[in-house]
């Protein structure tokens, strides 16, 4: 699934199949968890929260973009359902040097055999 868009509030919206095993999931038990990766720059998010279920037709109108016919037969494919996620814990990290500089020192622990120093990273939680 892709995000469709993060609110002023910080929910994450997402396009999904009414029948997929997701929206199952979710109807079972809301709490989520969801991972976002840009892999280029080492940087990732973790996020915990609640996820809600809609169907209708004014959720659907708000949150459709063009690009979800490739997965359904226009906004009033019955299928179509919208996931918001209320995020409760994010918590981040990433390295501060950059990717290529962690890997260098990575390496060279490993030829050298000395530890590497982890101090490179910046982690945390974000208050929304």
């Amino acid at each position: 699934m892709s995000l469709q868009e993060c609110d002023s509030q910080g929910n994450l919206w997402f396009l999904s199949s009414d029948a997929s095993n997701k929206n199952f999931e979710i109807r079972d038990d809301r709490r989520v968890q969801l991972y976002f990766v840009n892999k280029s720059d080492s940087e990732f998010l973790s996020v915990y929260g609640q996820a809600y279920i809609y169907g209708d037709r004014q959720t659907i109108e708000e949150q459709w973009t063009p690009i979800a016919n490739a997965w359904f037969d226009g906004k009033d494919d019955p299928a179509v359902s919208i996931i918001r996620v209320a995020p409760e814990n994010v918590y981040y990290w990433d390295t501060k040097a950059g990717k290529l500089v962690s890997l260098i020192s990575f390496v060279t622990s490993v030829i050298t055999g000395s530890k590497t120093d982890n101090s490179d990273g910046v982690e945390g939680n974000l208050k929304i």
